[in-house]
């Protein structure tokens, strides 16, 4: 399954959810607080280097970390 590193009221991570709803794909969503500056973590940098969300993990492993490359 697909898991989404998501923030809810971020316009990034609302596209790729958009898209990812759109083609009906299911996906998990795991919530990245930003306010509070989880996505610098040293967990989530593990995930996405970048510290950005949204971060699309694939079923194949791939980490995605564009809408671009998400949609």
């Amino acid at each position: 399954m697909l898991t989404l590193y998501d923030c809810n009221g971020a316009p990034s991570p609302r596209r790729a959810k958009i898209f990812l709803e759109e083609k009906g794909l299911k996906y998990k969503s795991i919530q990245i607080d930003i306010r509070s500056g989880e996505q610098m973590s040293e967990a989530y940098r593990k995930i996405n280097p970048r510290c950005t969300v949204p971060a699309l993990i694939t079923e194949d492993g791939d980490t995605l970390t564009e809408n671009a490359e998400i949609s």
